[in-house]
This record gives C-alpha cells, sequence and structure tokens, in this order.
C-alpha cells in the first residue's frame, strides 16, 4: 500500500476536435472552460495536489497548448511542469513523466473531471463517477498505456467528468460552487444586497444588482439592476443589465440586456450578446456563436 506522499500526479488534456461544446466554448474546451471561477484543468490540478502529490506533469495537446498551458496555473504546495505533445500522442505523455518526474507511483487525474473533496491515494486503485475513471494509481509509470489498470474501484461521490454536455457543465459549476469561500473584499456594495456564500473580484460593479449565493463573479463585470441566483459563474468584463439569472455561466467578455425573461440552466458563451431592442417594430437581438441553441418562451 503505497502512502500519499509517494505518489507523483500527471493530468492530461486532449484536443477535442469533433466536440459540439467546444464550438461556443472556444478549442480549449473542456479544460478552459471558468467553472466557479477556475479553469477546468486547473480544478484538475489542485485535486492532485490535494490528495497529496507534490510534483504534478500536465501534458498537453500542441494544437491547444496556446490556450490551455496558460489555464493551468500555479497551486501552493506542489510543483507544476507543463509538457507540449503532438495530438493525442500517449507515449510522449510517458515519455514526459520519465524525464520530467523520474521513476515511482503514479496517480493519474481525467484532466477534465472534478470532484468535491480530496481524494484519499492508494495503491492500484480507480476512482470513478457514473462509471467514468476519474483518477487512477499506478505502481510504476508503464512503458506503453496509461489508461487505468486492475485494482480496486472505488465510487465517488459528488464527483463529474465532461460529457459534452451544456448540462453537465453547469453539474460542474455546482459542484465546484458548493466548495466556493466567500470573498468580497475592495468591493462597493453600497447599491448592491448580497446574500450567502458569493465571491465577488474588488474591479465588480454592482448598481442596483441582488445576489444571492453560492455565486462567483469576475473580474471587470458589471451588473446593473440585475438579480443573480444560486450556483451561478459570472465571467471576466460580462454586463448584465436588467438581468434576472440562476443556475447558469456566463462566459467572459459576454453580454446580456433586457432579455425579458429569467435565463435558468443556461450557457452564454463567450462575447455573446443578448439583448432586447425597445423600438418599433420591436426585436429580441441575439449574437451567439454557432453550435448555440436558443429557447424562447
Amino acid at each position: 500500500m503505497g502512502i500519499v506522499g509517494d505518489f507523483r500526479g500527471l493530468v492530461r488534456a486532449f484536443a477535442r476536435s469533433d466536440d459540439e461544446l467546444c464550438k461556443i466554448a472556444g478549442p480549449g474546451c473542456p479544460y478552459t472552460l471558468p467553472i466557479a471561477g477556475r479553469p477546468l484543468i486547473a480544478h484538475a490540478v489542485k485535486a492532485l495536489c490535494d490528495a497529496g502529490a507534490r510534483e504534478i506533469l500536465v501534458t498537453v495537446d500542441a494544437a491547444i497548448a496556446d490556450v490551455v498551458a496558460p489555464a493551468v496555473g500555479e497551486v501552493t504546495g506542489a510543483e507544476v511542469h507543463v509538457a507540449i505533445q503532438p495530438e493525442n500522442d500517449e507515449t510522449a505523455s510517458i515519455r514526459a513523466v520519465q524525464k520530467l518526474l523520474g521513476p515511482g507511483p503514479l496517480a493519474v487525474f481525467a484532466g477534465d473531471a472534478i470532484v468535491a473533496g480530496p481524494i484519499d491515494l492508494r495503491s492500484d486503485t480507480v476512482w470513478v463517477a457514473g462509471g467514468q475513471p476519474i483518477a487512477w494509481t499506478l505502481s510504476e509509470t508503464p512503458e506503453d498505456r496509461l489508461t487505468a489498470g486492475r485494482g480496486a474501484v472505488v465510487e465517488l461521490e459528488g464527483a463529474w467528468r465532461y460529457d459534452g454536455t451544456v448540462d453537465g457543465v453547469l453539474e460542474a459549476n455546482t459542484i465546484a460552487l458548493d466548495g466556493l469561500k466567500r470573498g468580497r473584499v475592495g468591493v462597493d456594495l453600497s447599491r448592491a444586497s448580497v446574500q450567502g456564500r458569493v465571491s465577488v473580484d474588488s474591479s465588480v460593479e454592482l448598481d442596483g444588482a441582488k445576489i444571492r449565493g453560492p455565486v462567483w463573479i469576475g473580474p471587470g463585470a458589471r451588473l446593473i439592476e440585475s438579480y443573480v441566483g444560486p450556483y451561478t459563474s459570472i465571467g471576466a468584463g460580462v454586463t448584465l443589465e436588467g438581468v434576472e439569472i440562476e443556475n447558469s455561466m456566463v462566459l467572459p467578455g459576454a453580454q446580456i440586456r433586457y432579455p425579458g425573461r429569467r435565463l435558468e440552466a443556461s450557457m452564454v458563451g463567450e462575447g455573446a450578446q443578448i439583448g432586447r431592442d425597445y423600438s418599433l417594430p420591436s426585436a429580441l437581438r441575439l449574437r451567439v456563436g454557432p453550435g448555440s441553441e436558443i429557447q424562447l418562451s
């Protein structure tokens, strides 16, 4: 039985050229998706660190390296390496492990997964959620395959792995927001009502905003006469004006103005614009990315 300190960590990020959701969220999807304000791949790195891995390697396909590598970030308590590899080249990942981490037990964590709490690393174990492997340990770096081997199988509660659906990503956002800590230092709340666990960047403008957590709001966002309800993430530079929204994600740079209906269980793509034109003849004006789904009622 290995002890926690024995394990080095590995996270892998593959290009997903045929993923429809990537048309909304960009080529780095799902690894760059801002789940509760942190890129999904950064959640994976932190999960390995929280499990006790003190040296972690992230291997990233070259096709997405320019957007995914910067999203890896740093974690307190672990040294993080990033290696760029040819697309879907598993042997390149193995060589990178051998070169940068050296011999010894290895803990592999899926780069497109999230867990609610720390994993208790044990030798020859696979942790799964909904039948999908989330993490697994190997006694030694293999020569040919990094897939989960035989061993004990542990079902994880409150864990998720990317399935290519908006509903799935919203589930991941809910899991992450359940562990959110309050953060309001330097925020002007004189014209806002804030309840519950809400993390707001100090640069956010709140004018007539009502926020009920858990909610994360990124830097440079503007919320004017808007209500943001539980389990919602608002990305950097987003503008909400006359908006009611719950259980949703609004990606960076999007603008929503007076949609006329509450938004629920929605993902608004990066830079998207949604607004209502009140001039005659009146109309709803939408500017959204390819692959988007819009339902009006």
